[in-house]
């Protein structure tokens, strides 16, 4: 059924009946073979519509590499045109988003690697709070609870690459450019090895080290490098 097109078409029938709010359109194609479908979702927290997906899947490569510790490329192609995606809270655009994931082997298992991840621009747009809305703020985000990070296998992220990223809040509207990431994570430490961004006036370029402990707490070493 996954390898046909007719099984396709019948997997996204059955997802639509079977889930509340979900519409797959696949017009022609599978879904793992790069084909574009489109896929739109709504509910009482979020409605969101992402337009021409397409997905390249390596099963049996990515299953192989994993169990035998080798390199392999599983998801060698990710892409969508455009998502929209209506929160509680604001709004998420995406724009041409690209993906390529792989597994490199590691000393006692697997490395899931990030290999690409690319993104033409991204804009949310809080919702306004109510009360007096304040002449000019600055770009504040609004605190994290604790989370708890937990992951079996290390992961690396060889390339993160995202143009444009849009903030808006209240009535001010901040803008970050040129946002490009190199980080790896292993034995719960995350290293930064490359973090540069422009805003404004500022150009960043910085390296740092985070050890996640136990019950959250976060240790930070930071290089700012420009």
């Amino acid at each position: 059924m996954l390898f046909t097109s007719p099984g396709n078409k019948l997997i996204a029938f059955t997802a639509n009946k079977l889930v509340a709010g979900l519409s797959i359109k696949l017009d022609d194609g599978r879904f793992l073979y790069q084909d574009p479908f489109s896929v739109t979702y709504e509910n009482i927290a979020l409605n969101a519509h992402i337009e021409n997906v397409t997905i390249g899947l390596n099963i049996w490569q990515c299953a192989y590499g994993y169990l035998k510790n080798e390199n392999a490329v599983c998801l060698d192609a990710l892409a969508l045109n455009s998502a929209d995606i209506t929160l509680s809270d604001g709004d998420l655009n995406i724009e041409k988003l690209s993906l390529i994931i792989g597994v490199d082997k590691g000393v006692n298992q697997p490395i899931l690697n990030v290999k690409k991840l690319q993104v033409e621009k991204v804009r949310f747009k809080q919702k306004p709070a109510g009360g007096i809305t304040k002449s000019k703020q600055p770009l504040i985000f609004e605190p994290i609870d604790d989370v708890l990070f937990k992951t079996s296998i290390d992961f690396i992220l060889t390339e993160l690459k995202l143009n444009h990223l849009e903030v808006h809040q209240e009535k001010q509207v901040h803008v970050i450019n040129n946002i490009n990431l190199a980080a790896d994570f292993f034995d719960s430490q995350l290293n930064l090895n490359n973090l540069a961004l422009s805003y404004q006036d500022i150009q960043l370029s910085s390296q740092g080290i985070i050890n996640l402990i136990t019950n959250n707490p976060l240790a930070v070493s930071y290089t700012h490098l420009r």
